[in-house]
C-alpha cells in the first residue's frame, strides 16, 4: 500500500481543479497585461494579485502533484508504461470480453508489441518533460510575483514592462503545456484506476 493510494483519484481530482486554476489565472494576467506594450498600465495592480494568485495555485498543485506522485510512480510509470506486456494483455481481455458479451464491435487491430513499448515510452518521456516545464514555470511565477510587486509603473517607469510580459507569457505557456501533456499522459493511465 502507499502513501494516499486509496485517495488516489480524489487527488488526482483536486489536481486537475487546481490545474484549471493555475492555466486560467496565468492566461488571465497575461491577457490584462497586453496594454503594457502600449504603455498602458491601468490593471498593475490586478495583476500584481494575479502574480501571487498564480504563484499560490503553482505551489498548491505542487504540493498535490507531489503527494501523488508515488503512486503514479508505481502503478502507473512502473507497472504500465515501462510495462508494455500489461497493455498488450490488457488489450486481449478487452477482445475477450467484447466477443462473449456479443459485442459487435469488431476487435482491436492486432499490434506489434514493440509499438506498444515505444508509444507507452514515448508517453513516459512527455511526463518528464511536463514535470520540467512545471519546475520551469514555478521558478519564473516566483520571480515574476516579487517582479510585479516591486515594480510600480507609475514610480519606475516603463523599462521593466517586456520582461514582466515575457515572463507572464513564458508562465502562461508553461502552465498550457504542462496541462496538455497531462491531459494527454491520463489518457493513457490515470492514477486510481
Amino acid at each position: 500500500m502507499l502513501f494516499l493510494e486509496d485517495q488516489a483519484r480524489l487527488w488526482l481530482i483536486v489536481h486537475l481543479v487546481l490545474g484549471v486554476s493555475l492555466t486560467a489565472a496565468a492566461t488571465h494576467q497575461l491577457v490584462w497585461m497586453r496594454g503594457y506594450l502600449a504603455g498602458r498600465f491601468g490593471r498593475h495592480r490586478a495583476t500584481r494579485r494575479f502574480a501571487w494568485i498564480v504563484l499560490a495555485l503553482y505551489a498548491a498543485n505542487f504540493i498535490v502533484g507531489n503527494l501523488i506522485y508515488p503512486v503514479y510512480k508505481v502503478r502507473v510509470r512502473v507497472e504500465y508504461l515501462e510495462n508494455p506486456a500489461v497493455a498488450v494483455a490488457q488489450r486481449a481481455v478487452l477482445d475477450d470480453a467484447r466477443k462473449a458479451a456479443g459485442s459487435d464491435m469488431a476487435p482491436a487491430a492486432p499490434v506489434d508489441d514493440q509499438q506498444v513499448a515505444d508509444t507507452l515510452a514515448s508517453v513516459s518521456r512527455w511526463f518528464d518533460v511536463k514535470e520540467h516545464w512545471i519546475g520551469l514555470g514555478f521558478v519564473l511565477a516566483l520571480a515574476n510575483a516579487f517582479l510585479m510587486q516591486a515594480w510600480n509603473p507609475r514610480k519606475h517607469g516603463a523599462a521593466l514592462a517586456k520582461p514582466a510580459l515575457a515572463m507572464t507569457a513564458a508562465v502562461a505557456f508553461a502552465t498550457w503545456a504542462a496541462s496538455l501533456i497531462g491531459a494527454v499522459v491520463t489518457s493513457y493511465r490515470s492514477v486510481g484506476s
